[in-house]
């Protein structure tokens, strides 16, 4: 059972409580015939009638102060066995709108979300990447308000706010006006999946979704999806910086360029092609940037949903040099035009066998269902994609090489983010001066734009 929740309506000022609603909402005390049940039973009685219960800014994240996919939507997700399908309707409708606020258990969970902060900070991988939200997303996105120092801000001043009477009331009061937006029938969506054969009469269960006093909508409508690609600056003076962290003794890099943007772009099966052939076990990146010990990790893709393509390293021992390996590796392709077929081979069977993979569980076909739903794509989106993925040819591969690979090493209209030891950042943003990338260098997080007052 999945609420998609709209939250595109959310006033800026109201966009960074989101995070702590709905963080809250499966652990708050509820309304129910005129008594109030507590958090503790609240929670006990959840996991008795559920095998999971979630929720989430986006589609796909699992971690704090991250958001998944299509970031304007939000999600409370609910799995029950098929003869508690009632009921979990009725505990949606309960966590959804019977739910109630208070100064203690918001003082409480936000006291919980905030000391999260410095475990999260000490994750290369997490920096790196919220520093590349902030070069490429909005500020009033809701994938900044949820960035790591936006919330650590934020939630301290609403836990010494809520020691006060005034501050908790108004603290009550945004909740509950944040919950009306997000749970109007307009930005609200049911989706649900389970084998009919064992639900007795499901539609006339749903009729009972929505409480007194909130009326359905007249004519049933999809859900607006906003595409986070449409949640990026129009332009930012600031084309990439080095980020020192003293918990870190290798590197972690994130570079973007702009990219595919719709699902359905006939260039997206040869590009996914060609990103796999260079990443792949015993492939060119394989051999040149972890075979010499450059990077532990590293990885070339292609966030339609972003429409970006990136370029990253994890645990990266000496990023420059991977970089420029990473360099080498494009340019010679570009030059040369020719394809090893072996690889070539290979790199199509993962793709397919990836592809197959996501539908390999009931759990993975139902999630796939959502996201398609998202991407605006049908049910045949995979079996189409794997059939013009065999079509792809080398000439194919070489045009889209030319269109999407090569610009990432242009400098022209790319980010770059990196994360490393403070006492290297200079030595690592001189060597990337030599490749033409200059790096605005920041000591630490809290020196960076990311820190604004």
């Amino acid at each position: 059972m999945f609420a998609l929740l709209d939250t595109s309506s959310v006033p800026s000022e109201l966009r960074s409580y989101l995070p702590l609603m709905l963080e809250s909402l499966l652990e708050l005390p509820l309304e129910r015939d005129g008594k109030i049940i507590s958090h503790d039973e609240v929670v006990a009685q959840l996991n008795d009638d559920t095998v999971n219960s979630s929720t989430s800014i986006g589609i796909g994240s699992h971690g704090m102060f991250t958001c998944g996919s299509f970031s304007n939507s939000a999600t409370l997700v609910l799995q029950v066995e098929s003869s508690k399908y009632e009921k979990g309707l009725t505990w949606l409708r309960e966590l959804l709108y019977k739910t109630v606020f208070t100064v203690e258990r918001l003082k409480v969970i936000a006291m919980k979300m905030n000391n999260s902060v410095s475990q999260v900070k000490r994750c290369g991988r997490s920096v790196v990447a919220y520093v590349m939200k902030g070069l490429r997303y909005s500020e009033d996105s809701n994938v900044m308000k949820n960035g790591i120092l936006q919330q650590n801000k934020f939630l301290t001043e609403i836990i010494e706010n809520l020691d006060t009477e005034a501050g908790g009331k108004e603290i009550l009061e945004k909740m509950e006006t944040l919950r009306k937006i997000i749970t109007d029938p307009a930005n609200f969506v049911l989706y649900l999946a389970g084998n009919l054969d064992y639900l007795k009469e499901p539609v006339e269960a749903i009729n009972g979704i929505l409480p007194d006093g909130v009326n359905a909508l007249q004519k049933q409508q999809r859900l607006n999806v906003t595409p986070d690609y449409k949640l990026m600056k129009q332009d930012s003076p600031l084309d990439g910086c080095i980020v020192g962290m003293g918990c870190l003794e290798s590197s972690f890099f994130f570079q973007t360029i702009n990219s595919i943007t719709d699902y359905t772009d006939p260039d997206l099966p040869a590009l996914m092609l060609y990103l796999q052939y260079i990443i792949q076990a015993e492939g060119p990146m394989w051999k040149q940037i972890r075979g010499k010990g450059y990077s532990y990790n590293y990885r070339m893709s292609t966030k339609v949903h972003e429409g970006l393509l990136y370029l990253i390293y994890g645990k990266a021992t000496n990023v420059v040099g991977a970089y420029k390996e990473t360099k080498d590796i494009i340019q010679e392709r570009l030059q040369s035009r020719q394809w090893d077929s072996t690889l070539l081979d290979s790199a199509r069977s993962s793709i397919i066998f990836n592809i197959i993979d996501e539908e390999k569980t009931i759990g993975s076909v139902v999630s796939l269902s959502v996201i398609s739903y998202f991407q605006g794509v049908d049910y045949q989106y995979n079996r189409r994609f794997l059939e013009l993925t065999n079509k792809v040819t080398v000439e194919d591969l070489n045009r889209v090489g030319e269109k999407y690979i090569a610009p990432l090493f242009a400098t022209n209209n790319v980010k770059t983010a990196v994360v490393a030891d403070p006492a290297k950042i200079d030595e690592i943003a001189s060597g990337f001066k030599k490749l033409d990338l200059n790096l605005t260098v920041y000591p630490s997080l809290e020196d960076s734009f990311l820190n604004k007052a």
